[in-house]
């Protein structure tokens, strides 16, 4: 399932946004809320269904726990906000030189970045980064550190167009075995030299004044079942 198969309509999304606040519904709540004749809601919500998005139990409509993931981020979903993409940014250091790619596509195209890429939802920023180096470089990797967690806004005409949310860390090469330069060029640059590159400038500044600090990510999780939270452990 995706975001963007599960609100194909204005009616699915406005079904769905009746379960921020209800747990369970019955076709007569979810009726009443939404306005519309019954025979087209029952369309929608059989769909809902075939998609893996609602269940029924007993006779009452209730959200599948993979869409249940969506309810943290439905507001910027379907467009009613926007809000800052956490992403980790890897220094690849080997022998006092930094692997940097190319990017390929906007934002930043054209400019040379720290390998990074976005946070899945399962994924710790740990987990996040090992997976990042191995698909976009082709080499394994070994964390050192997690340096620093920046909020990055980009403006355009006074009006944020861009933020992100970045978690820089430093790891270790495992293997030098060849680049794989799927998503942009690949190269080692000195660190000597960046400064005369077209580099993109958070990525310049993290690269060149927290290579040597520490952030201490804390890892933790919970259950919930049935709106009731339980068994939250630091890992």
């Amino acid at each position: 399932m995706t975001y963007s198969g599960m609100f194909v309509s204005e009616v699915r999304a406005r079904i769905f946004e009746l379960f921020i606040r209800s747990t369970k519904l019955k076709f007569h709540e979810i009726e009443k809320s939404i306005g519309i004749r019954s025979n087209t809601l029952a369309y929608h919500l059989s769909m809902m269904i075939h998609d893996g998005i609602l269940a029924k139990k007993n006779d009452c409509y209730v959200l599948t726990t993979k869409a249940e993931t969506c309810l943290p981020v439905f507001s910027h979903i379907i467009g009613k906000t926007s809000a800052p993409v956490p992403v980790v940014v890897v220094a690849l250091v080997h022998r006092a030189r930094i692997l940097l790619i190319k990017r390929k596509i906007r934002p930043y195209k054209g400019y040379w970045a720290l390998v990074g890429g976005k946070i899945l939802l399962q994924e710790t920023v740990q987990e996040a980064a090992l997976r990042i180096i191995r698909q976009k470089t082709g080499l394994e990797g070994r964390m050192i550190s997690v340096n620093a967690v920046l909020h990055e806004r980009v403006f355009s005409d006074q009006i944020v167009k861009h933020g992100f949310i970045l978690f820089f860390v430093k790891a270790k090469i495992t293997n030098l075995c060849a680049l794989k330069a799927t998503y942009g060029e690949l190269k080692w640059f000195s660190l000597r030299i960046l400064s005369h590159q077209k580099v993109v400038p958070s990525d310049l500044w993290l690269i060149s004044n927290k290579q040597v600090s520490s952030s201490e990510i804390i890892n933790a999780k919970m259950n919930e079942r049935d709106g009731l939270l339980s068994d939250f452990c630091v890992e």
